[in-house]
């Protein structure tokens, strides 16, 4: 099991407080040792009671991209079965598509299929107009979770190519910051929280053939410090799923299907074609990872989960 570093912090600033109050409590004779012991397992125990506490769904909608396939498929049934209300937002939400059928068997009547094109600033508009009509009085949108992303791969000559930074630096970065912008102030009034996801760099550190994604995940994740900093005081979270690979081999490259001459923008997460190409279709551990972002009553800043990879 993964030991989140950000619970780890807080329960050593716990601590470190618990220590100053034991100072304190051996001035009127009570024994440092059973002070300090007593109020950091009091600390932490409270603390763990409040970390496993969660939101009530009752009333709150979260919209959730990148439903067409894996990961957000998997996200926005997880989310209707936990009695959200899901905008499950698909790039070809049709009649043909076996992703958009199998939401609207699966999921409940609170789960809505919506067509969305990360491309197109007219279906964004659509889909903001769509969602403030489908909520229902009294509901607010609580949540805006991204699981949108490309997939590719390219030889190390191509490694220069400004085509390629261009086109997923719009799509990772800009295209999602559009849809931040679009719904901001619906998460805003619910005060409730946004949710991305990437990979860390020690991770894909160990590729060679990464160095454009490395570049748009580097923005990608100075994008969300700047909004977690801006919307703190809003009382707005902004929460970061960082997949690890429990493999960082240099065969990593070898799991990614190439698209090179084909369009890049085309939809699907990057992390749901390494699972698709590794036979795996259990992703049961990355959807929690963003239920809990999601749930939480206080969540935090990052979540890490796996990857089969």
């Amino acid at each position: 099991m993964y030991i989140n570093p950000e619970r780890t912090e807080r329960v050593l600033s716990l601590g470190l407080l618990c220590m100053v109050a034991a100072f304190v409590l051996k001035l009127f004779g009570i024994p440092w040792t059973y002070a300090f012991f007593g109020l950091w397992s009091l600390a932490v125990l409270i603390y763990w009671r409040g970390a496993r506490s969660k939101v009530s769904t009752v009333g709150k909608a979260v919209l959730v991209t990148g439903c067409d396939t894996g990961i957000g498929h998997s996200l926005a049934l997880r989310l209707d079965q936990l009695g959200f209300r899901v905008f499950a937002c698909c790039a070809y939400a049709d009649e043909r598509s076996a992703g958009t059928q199998a939401l609207r068997r699966n999921g409940s009547q609170r789960l809505h299929v919506l067509q969305l094109d990360f491309n197109d600033d007219l279906q964004i508009l659509e889909v903001y107009v769509r969602v403030t009509r489908l909520l229902a009085r009294g509901e607010k949108l609580w949540a805006l979770v991204n699981c949108e992303g490309t997939c590719w791969t390219h030889d190390a000559g191509q490694c220069l190519n400004i085509n390629m930074y261009e086109k997923l630096c719009d799509y990772i970065l800009l295209r999602t910051a559009t849809i931040v912008r679009m719904f901001l102030p619906l998460v805003m009034h619910a005060r409730g929280r946004i949710v991305t996801i990437g990979c860390t760099y020690r991770e894909l550190s160990s590729w060679r053939e990464d160095q454009h994604y490395l570049v748009s995940n580097s923005m990608f994740e100075d994008f969300d410090k700047c909004l977690r900093k801006q919307l703190k005081h809003r009382g707005v979270n902004v929460c970061r799923i960082e997949l690890l690979s429990p493999n960082t081999s240099e065969s990593h490259q070898d799991h990614w299907t190439p698209t090179w001459g084909k369009d890049i923008t085309r939809s699907g997460c990057i992390f749901d074609q390494v699972v698709r190409n590794r036979g795996e279709t259990d992703v049961s551990e990355v959807v929690e990872a963003h239920a809990k972002a999601v749930t939480d009553v206080f969540p935090l800043n990052r979540y890490f989960s796996s990857i089969p990879c």
